[in-house]
């Protein structure tokens, strides 16, 4: 007998589906958030669909760039900096899925956000370059410090520690994004005391939950690079000379679908982790809520 789980879900919620009903397990909540991606693909593609030819043409800006000054060895990433825009857009949408239900989840208008939305973009922009600057600012510091030939050991495992820190304390303030995406407040400092017991679930869910997305990828990955490799020996590409345009291009376009599908569905499958456990803290530890402080708390404990 076929049981049409979404038709309860309706009938129990009052004909609005619900958001993702949160689980605690690292492989629970692997297997909650995949069915929860898998019985919403309509709602992911809806999201999706309408930024994935901007995300595609800034891809291939990058390709072009890189063909017209190969000076740069592929460093030319303008166009992937501004599709990071777009993904955020749908990064927010979809924490709307999750959070507030399909039926009620307001897709981001790239091209009119809300105050909330720019808000979510810039804290988030704000914390990577905070953090690669400090990668960066660490490696520069031990090279300083640990100049001799001898200490040049302790250049990479200052920079491996900051690493290490920067991603830290990013799980540990990544609460505050899908309480953003659906206007809800929440300090960095909350984040942080709600984020604590979470972070090893953070950073493997996603992983157990998504193996077999990964060896896809891998295997596409390997297909694309044994493809490319062939063509260009056949072609004669020669290690550190540029290559053909036209082989550039090529290999460009086979790397697309890394951009419309796997890249996607890794970040979908990671927002859905972080929704989860946001909800799980907020429906079983009401207490870590930021306590009022001044005359707003005496009144609270009846002073």
């Amino acid at each position: 007998m076929n049981i049409d789980l979404c038709a309860i879900n309706r009938f129990i919620h009052g004909g609005v589906m619900p958001g993702i009903q949160p689980t605690y397990g690292i492989i629970e909540t692997g297997r909650n958030v995949r069915a929860f991606t898998k019985g919403h693909q309509q709602e992911f593609w809806a999201l999706l669909v309408p930024i994935l030819p901007w995300i595609i043409g800034l891809d291939l800006v990058d390709v072009l760039g890189n063909m017209m000054w190969p000076a740069l060895k592929g460093k030319f990433v303008f166009g992937s900096l501004v599709a990071g825009y777009f993904c955020a857009c749908f990064i927010i949408g979809w924490h709307r899925v999750l959070l507030h239900g399909p039926e009620r989840a307001k897709p981001v208008d790239p091209f009119h956000p809300e105050k909330s939305d720019l808000a979510f973009i810039g804290m988030g922009w704000l914390l990577v370059v905070a953090g690669f600057a400090l990668v960066v600012f660490s490696t520069v510091l031990g090279a300083a410090l640990f100049s001799a030939v001898s200490l040049r050991p302790a250049v990479g495992l200052l920079t491996l520690a900051a690493i290490l820190g920067v991603l830290y304390c990013g799980y540990r303030l990544c609460f505050y994004f899908p309480a953003k995406a659906v206007r809800s407040h929440m300090s960095f400092k909350e984040s942080f005391d709600r984020t604590d017991g979470y972070v090893w679930r953070l950073l493997c869910t996603p992983f157990v939950g998504a193996w077999r997305l990964f060896l896809g990828c891998f295997a596409y990955s390997f297909a694309v690079g044994f493809i490319a490799g062939f063509i260009g020996h056949v072609i004669g590409v020669q290690k550190g000379v540029p290559a053909p345009m036209g082989f550039q291009f090529f290999v460009g376009l086979l790397q697309l679908p890394m951009a419309f599908y796997f890249i996607p569905l890794f970040t979908a499958f990671g927002v859905g982790v972080l929704s989860n456990y946001y909800q799980y803290s907020l429906q079983n530890d009401p207490q870590r809520h930021e306590k009022p402080r001044g005359r707003w708390r005496r009144v609270e404990q009846g002073e």
